[in-house]
């Protein structure tokens, strides 16, 4: 039970790191690709 909150939470953070990863890439982008906007917010609704 605990490895398994352990795991989820790394889980969580590293979804977190590679949202906020992927959104500065794309604010360094100035919106050029609107592929790339779609695909943040589809994975954003995912979740």
């Amino acid at each position: 039970m605990q490895k398994n909150l352990i795991g989820f939470g790394f889980f969580f953070s590293l979804s977190i790191f590679f949202e906020i990863r992927d959104f500065s890439y794309y604010l360094t982008t100035n919106g050029k690709s609107p592929m790339y906007l779609a695909r943040f917010i589809a994975r954003a609704s995912w979740r």
